[in-house]
């Protein structure tokens, strides 16, 4: 299993459908370069294994999920993504706290993996209020063992509960949420609240903005050998700045 150490655009409106390669994307285009994540170490110790055993005054086994958080770049507008100049527009937004937050679910005991994020129906994000809808997607386990390792995705804790009712706990959300707002009701506020509901974790998006924050800070230091293009700078005014803005905490 894993054990690893997860705001929006502006400007325009960016409702865009989710294609099914978002994890494949992640891992092309992301910083997948290795390194550790900000996120906290799972300890594998602790959990006991499962039984299956149903005997009469016997322990029942102890049920749990992993839960992660990720901050990747929004999709571009198909018009807007054939241009070669906007190519990495999404991933300085991404860097500034602009972005699509998701929650990565992990069964401890069989490893099953499920993505589960919120935005306006049919796209990531958007200016507009609208229509907001709960997705869940399962994730393939070479496709999860490989976004899970990103350094940008950080682990926030785990859940005493089964994956089954994690995910009722998510799309129950929708109740909550009928129609998506930027920054009154988007995916960080969703992030926030799931995480908060399950890990008691209720500023999960600000691990995500951390890890991203991380993994800037380790590329400047590689850059100084040569090794990587210069990112945006980590203590960047502007990228202060942009996490202020966005109130990632959602704390109001």
């Amino acid at each position: 299993n894993i054990q690893k150490p997860t705001s929006r655009g502006a400007g325009m409106s960016m409702d865009v459908a989710s294609a099914p390669g978002d994890e494949e994307e992640l891992r092309r285009r992301g910083f997948n370069s290795g390194g550790g994540g900000m996120g906290l170490v799972a300890p594998k110790d602790t959990l006991e294994p499962s039984s299956s055993s149903n005997v009469v005054g016997e322990v029942p086994p102890r049920v749990s999920t992993s839960v992660y958080v990720c901050l990747r770049p929004f999709r571009l507008p198909r018009p807007l993504a054939a241009v070669p100049a906007m190519k990495h527009v999404p991933h300085f937004f991404a860097d500034v706290g602009f972005g699509h937050y998701l929650v990565y679910l992990r069964d401890d005991e069989s490893a099953s993996t499920k993505r589960v994020d919120f935005g306006p129906v049919g796209g990531e994000v958007g200016l507009r209020r609208k229509q907001g809808e709960v997705r869940v997607r399962d994730l393939d386990a070479q496709g999860a063992d490989d976004v899970l390792s990103l350094p940008t995705v950080s682990f926030v804790g785990r859940a005493q509960m089964g994956m089954d009712d994690m995910v009722a706990l998510a799309e129950a959300e929708k109740s909550k949420r009928v129609h998506y707002e930027l920054l009154r009701s988007d995916c960080r506020h969703f992030v926030n609240d799931v995480c908060g509901q399950t890990v008691g974790i209720r500023n999960a998006a600000r691990h995500a903005v951390r890890a991203r924050h991380a993994e800037l800070t380790r590329r400047q230091m590689k850059n100084a050998l040569g090794v990587h293009p210069a990112p945006t700078p980590a203590d960047s005014p502007v990228l202060k700045f942009g996490w202020s803005a966005t109130n990632v905490d959602n704390a109001a």
